[in-house]
């Protein structure tokens, strides 16, 4: 039985996908937690934040998120205005 579902991870989509022009990097990316996944909500001085405020890095433990300052100052900089 083959489960249709897109969002539905099976390992061997990796080794059915064209893998030749992928770098390990993504592919540890892609095999990881996503960070939509993980992040339910977020506040920041008093101001809603979401997954798109956190940006994704790679280290020797595997993939982190990271709050991104700069995209928190450039929101709060527009709600200034």
């Amino acid at each position: 039985m083959i489960d249709k579902d897109p969002n539905s991870f099976r390992s061997f989509d990796l080794f059915t996908s064209d893998i030749a022009n992928i770098t390990l990097d993504e592919l540890y990316i892609r095999m990881a937690h996503q960070k939509q996944d993980l992040i339910i909500g977020c506040q920041w001085n008093d101001q809603r934040c979401s997954d798109d405020h956190f940006r994704t890095v790679l280290t020797d433990f595997g993939v982190c998120y990271s709050f991104d300052k700069q995209v928190q100052r450039y929101h709060q900089h527009l709600s200034d205005q």
